[in-house]
């Protein structure tokens, strides 16, 4: 029994949920003769158990305590479903959700595919999945048979570095809608003096007033409140609904390839590490095409200079760009610029980075923006997000953010354009 239909060489599972065989879906060509070149499953399973474990047995009389804010018809009406294929899927934003949503796009619209990418951003985000809230009548016994018997998948990732993401992804980076929808708000309430160009725009927030905008929002139930920044166990209710397999971000390959087995497809090392290529490469593509399509309402609050040069700062935070790779377009008109020039260029300095040096620099970026949040601040957000870290079994206090001795061995250049 498989969740795709065999094309090309691939090695098949036997797994642990559904039934039903999809009539067409990934065309992956791999060496089955390399067995080494395919993750041991015995070991993800037993990890997947120790999570699955993990929050169930820490949901046992808290389920009122680890409800959240939102209500359960949002939370349900986000949820994806496909009831042909028994698949539940928990969309958490900043936590692979495009990558996944593209995937579940492939197997509920039949798609013969060679990669998920091959399914663009706008088919995934842009349709209208069937969801759990709006497929079941509440409480009814259709809906708990579903329950029972699906393919259910949450990805989670580590608060900190979600948040820090959130932050850069939707206000540090050229973003008219969010400065418009989230920034304008934030320099009004939390901003002593603001001027009134930021107030009109919303497009300088700090991350210090990010991170008070969060814990105000959360304290208070704030309508300000946005699911970039949410907390996990608020969005997907694992304390409600049982899901079975967790994976997690910071082991996406592996935890991939375990979910793929259980679909019936084993997907090969190198083909996770080919996706991973393809996947910065469309995360570049991503974060230039749309600053470069709203130049005109960014132009009414910052240079495009400026905009350009958080664009390469946002793929330098991301372990995309050595940070010391300065910026190379300072007397160029990136107006006049096609977007493809500068994904290029990207892409060119990136190959030329130094891979382990760009994930020891992601930590500095976390350890630099977090840093520069006042202590009593850093304690209300472990609180505010303390049942995501007991869930799912994340450090709440790491050295980087609760050591009063830590002390940062690099010059300071997140947040600083200059350095550029």
């Amino acid at each position: 029994m498989t969740w795709f239909q065999s094309k090309g060489s691939v090695h098949h599972q036997g797994h642990l949920f559904r039934k039903t065989q999809i009539e067409s879906g990934f065309k992956i060509h791999q060496d089955q003769n390399n067995s080494s070149s395919y993750y041991n499953l015995n070991p993800l399973h037993l990890k997947n158990k120790e999570r699955v474990l993990r929050f169930r047995e820490r949901c046992l009389g808290k389920e009122t305590e680890f409800i959240g804010l939102s209500s359960e018809t949002w939370a349900y009406g986000r949820i994806e479903i496909d009831q042909r294929h028994g698949l539940l899927y928990c969309p958490l934003l900043k936590a692979g959700s495009t990558f996944w949503r593209r995937v579940f796009f492939a197997v509920r619209s039949g798609r013969t595919i060679n990669t998920p990418y091959d399914i663009s951003i706008g088919e995934a985000l842009g349709g209208k999945p069937p969801t759990l809230g709006q497929s079941f009548p509440e409480n009814s016994s259709a809906r708990q048979l579903f329950l029972n018997d699906a393919l259910k998948v949450m990805f989670v990732r580590e608060p900190y570095s979600r948040l820090l993401s959130g932050y850069v992804d939707k206000l540090f980076s050229p973003n008219p809608y969010f400065w418009n929808l989230v920034g304008k708000y934030i320099i009004g309430k939390f901003r002593k003096n603001p001027s009134a160009h930021s107030l009109k725009c919303g497009h300088d927030v700090t991350f210090q007033e990010f991170v008070k905008y969060v814990i105000f929002t959360e304290e208070h139930n704030d309508t300000h409140r946005d699911a970039h920044f949410t907390p996990t166990y608020d969005q997907c209710k694992p304390c409600e609904i049982d899901y079975n397999v967790i994976g997690k971000m910071e082991t996406f390959k592996e935890d991939a390839a375990y979910i793929f087995s259980n679909m019936g497809y084993n997907i090969s090392k190198n083909t996770l590490r080919t996706w991973a290529k393809t996947a910065e490469e469309d995360a570049v593509a991503d974060s230039t095409k749309s600053p470069f399509s709203w130049w005109k309402w960014i132009v009414k609050c910052m240079s495009l200079e400026e905009a350009g040069k958080r664009v390469w700062r946002k793929m330098q935070i991301r372990g995309i760009l050595g940070k010391n790779i300065k910026y190379p377009f300072k007397r160029q008109n990136l107006k006049a610029m096609p977007a493809t020039k500068f994904i290029k260029t990207v892409l060119k300095f990136s190959g030329a980075s130094n891979k382990a040096e760009l994930k020891t620099q992601k930590a500095e970026a976390l350890m630099e923006a977090f840093g520069q949040v006042p202590k009593e601040d850093v304690e209300k957000l472990k609180n505010l997000f303390r049942p995501d870290f007991d869930l799912f079994g994340y450090e709440a206090e790491p050295g980087y953010l609760f050591q009063e001795t830590s002390s940062v061995p690099f010059s300071p250049w997140i947040f600083d354009l200059k350095t550029l």
